[in-house]
Parts: C-alpha cells; sequence; structure tokens
C-alpha cells in the first residue's frame, strides 16, 4: 500500500503525481498486489499540513508500507508526520521526485528515502528555449526525445554526482550534459 500526497495547485507537481496514479493503475491493472490512498495537498498550506495528511491516511490504512509525494521535502515532511504520530513501519519505501542535494545525501547513507528522480534542469531549459523558438517561427516543436532525460538516483545504483561531506550540492545536471546539450542544440540549429 502507498501514500501518496499529490500537489494540484501546480502544473509541474500535478503533472507528476497524475503519472505515478497511471503507472500505479496500471500495475493494478495487471495484477499487482498495490492498494493506494490518495489526499491531495493544497499548496497554500502543504508546509503545514503534509505531516498531518500523511498521519491521517496511514492512521486510515495501517498496511501501507510506501510513501510518494510530488517533491522530496514532502515526502521528507511525511515521514516526519508519520515518524511523530507513531505510524512509521520498519519497512517503509519512501519516493522523492527532485534529486535535491539533502534527498541524494540520505539515499547515499541509507536514511529515510529509497529512491528519488530528478529531471536534469539545463537540458530542460535548452528544450523549452527550442520549442519557444520553434512555436514563434511558425514551426512544430521536435517531437523526438534529445537524449536528456530524468535520472533514477537508489542506494545501489552508483549514480551519485560527487556529493562531498557536506551535501550542499544540488545536482541540476549541467555537469555532466551541459557540453552535450550545446553540442546537440548547436548542431539541430545547424550552428
Amino acid at each position: 500500500s502507498v501514500i501518496a500526497e499529490p500537489l494540484p495547485d501546480l502544473l509541474v507537481t500535478d503533472a507528476r503525481f497524475k503519472g505515478f496514479q497511471r503507472f500505479l493503475d496500471e500495475a493494478i491493472a495487471a495484477c499487482a498486489d498495490i492498494k493506494y490512498a490518495l489526499r491531495p495537498v493544497p499548496g497554500a498550506t502543504m508546509a503545514e499540513d503534509t505531516a498531518r495528511v500523511a498521519a491521517t491516511l496511514a492512521q486510515q490504512n495501517p498496511r501501507f508500507n510506501g510513501v510518494m509525494s510530488t517533491a522530496d521535502w514532502l515526502s521528507e515532511l511525511a515521514v516526519s508526520g508519520l515518524r511523530e504520530s507513531g505510524m512509521l513501519p520498519r519497512d517503509l519505501i519512501v519516493v522523492g521526485i527532485d534529486g535535491d542535494s539533502r534527498t541524494l545525501g540520505l539515499i547515499a547513507k541509507g536514511k529515510t528515502f529509497n529512491v528519488t528522480v530528478q529531471d536534469p534542469m539545463v537540458p530542460s531549459v535548452w528544450g523549452s528555449v527550442d520549442d519557444l523558438n520553434r512555436i514563434f517561427a511558425g514551426e512544430e516543436p521536435l517531437q523526438e526525445k534529445q537524449g536528456f532525460g530524468p535520472l533514477l538516483f537508489t542506494r545501489s545504483s552508483g549514480n551519485f554526482p560527487p556529493l562531498g561531506d557536506s551535501f550542499t550540492y544540488f545536482w541540476d545536471g549541467e555537469n555532466e550534459y551541459e557540453d552535450l546539450v550545446v553540442s546537440t542544440y548547436r548542431r539541430i540549429w545547424g550552428k
């Protein structure tokens, strides 16, 4: 069972959550033994409500073993609420979306999070600029992917960026992708 907290007020978090919900529905349809409980958390009160909502959902679904929110810090708040309410299971699986430095550090140390997904910002910005330029020129945006996709981070994935001891580094894909992104879009633009 999974407790999921969507944040419907923002397009990006709403899209993330709908994708996750679609995956769960497809897994259930394929006979996976998954149940999930949803409770939207309004953007205006999300910091105050997330821990409380997680505890309430856990009380209503006592056999749960997973938490997924639409941002790493929301998942961490949900875990905090579960801990404070005494509803934190030993085998809890925590899924985050952002790949921020704090979460990567927690995953690397085997604490709180099991997985997070990070969508590199540098390629996303270049792709958005390319799309806008094409739209303004009366063209259709490119439909094919340019090879820059989200990265999945787990403790065993071994794909962590150099984090150092303080985990102050925020990975945005720049170090790994910048040269490739620039050269790819220059090729596309004929430059």
